[in-house]
């Protein structure tokens, strides 16, 4: 009676023994899992420091190409402003030389 309870008591220790091994490892596992989505969120999250920072400069770019727009825009308006001004003079000019034209009596010979 005393073998059976002392293989009993071996046999549970044993069980308890397997138990704490079979958890050790789960940990481990478990704690190399973690490591790894720690490593796997550093990643991301150096891409998008990355990606922010790309989209800083794109942002910088977009701004400077708009204000480029804007420039050119004015220096068009401005430009077709003085080619229509000069054209309306040349209009002017032409309307009066055919007026004067028609006008004008040539000398006979």
């Amino acid at each position: 009676m005393e073998v059976d309870r002392l293989n009993r008591v071996e046999d549970n220790l044993q069980t308890v023994t397997d138990i704490l091994v079979a958890v050790a490892r789960r940990a481990e596992a478990t704690d190399a899992r973690v490591d790894r989505l720690v490593e796997t969120q550093e990643r991301m999250q150096s891409q998008l420091d990355q990606l922010r920072a790309d989209v800083d400069h794109l942002r910088a770019d977009v701004e400077i190409t708009v204000e480029t727009i804007v420039a050119l825009s004015s220096n068009t308006n401005a430009t077709l402003a003085s080619i229509n001004a000069t054209i309306e003079r040349q209009d002017r000019v032409l309307d009066y030389l055919m007026r004067r034209d028609r006008n004008f009596d040539p000398p006979s010979f």
